[in-house]
């Protein structure tokens, strides 16, 4: 989302591709992204009028924008690679965390803030991570969910790798654990929906769609409110209502 407007960038089908929605069908722009994107082993967030395309290409340290006319490569980089990490906003200012080098670099819990233009490490996560979902609130930045491929404490075969269901705060620059989902998950999307914060699994074992409400301190209120049949990696969701293109025909 940009401006009022939903855009869905790369992906298979062409890596490069910038489309919008309009009238209810995503149209293909003329502009394309300089560098090939996607959003699973990439990183994207709308940050300050722009979004912020990164990590897809190596050496997975570097971002493309989009300001809604044309594309840029950033001239910062950081400190360490984050393909399969995730982006999120703390504190007004961009995030990176987790994840490396695929399958190269085995320091998966780096996290770094861009500050006048350059990438400052700050606290490490408490885990190694990859294939995380952020969102800010008003302490700071929640991490939700995510994947270590070190782990196999959450899945049968113990070289496959372990989701996550803990949920950590970033506050002052200290890491903190504010509660659990009642799945483990990877890949979601997570949205705000009035005083809800919705994760839409993008993996996990029953692909659950739940909900919670955050009180300042803790995550309450942890409810399942659906689910897909499918796994969806990064699934695009935003908030509308029903009948939305019914209504705008």
């Amino acid at each position: 989302m940009l401006n009022g407007e939903i855009y869905i960038f790369g992906g298979s089908s062409n890596f490069n591709k910038i489309a919008r929605l309009q009238e209810c069908e995503f149209k293909e722009l003329s502009i394309q992204l300089e560098d090939r994107f996607d959003s699973v082993s990439g990183a994207l967030i709308t940050f300050s009028n722009r979004v912020y395309l990164c990590f897809f290409a190596w050496p997975y340290n570097s971002c493309e924008e989009f300001d809604g006319e044309q594309t840029v490569k950033s001239n910062f980089t950081t400190n360490h690679a984050h393909c399969y990490g995730s982006l999120g906003v703390y504190n007004d200012q961009l995030l990176a965390l987790g994840a490396g080098d695929w399958p190269g670099e085995g320091v998966r819990n780096k996290v770094e803030i861009l500050k006048n233009e350059t990438w400052i490490e700050i606290a490490d996560f408490p885990l190694d991570i990859q294939l995380t979902s952020t969102i800010t609130v008003p302490e700071g930045m929640l991490v939700i969910g995510g994947w270590n491929q070190e782990s196999g404490l959450l899945r049968e075969n113990p070289n496959s790798g372990g989701f996550y269901k803990q949920v950590y705060l970033l506050s002052d620059n200290v890491w903190s654990l504010v509660g659990n989902l009642n799945e483990p998950v990877s890949d979601a999307t997570v949205i705000r929906v009035g005083e809800w914060i919705v994760t839409v699994a993008g993996d996990s074992a029953n692909n659950n769609v739940e909900r919670f409400k955050w009180n300042g301190q803790e995550i309450e209120n942890v409810e399942t409110i659906s689910k897909h049949e499918n796994t969806i990696l990064r699934p695009i969701a935003f908030q509308s209502y029903k009948n939305f293109c019914t209504f705008q025909n």
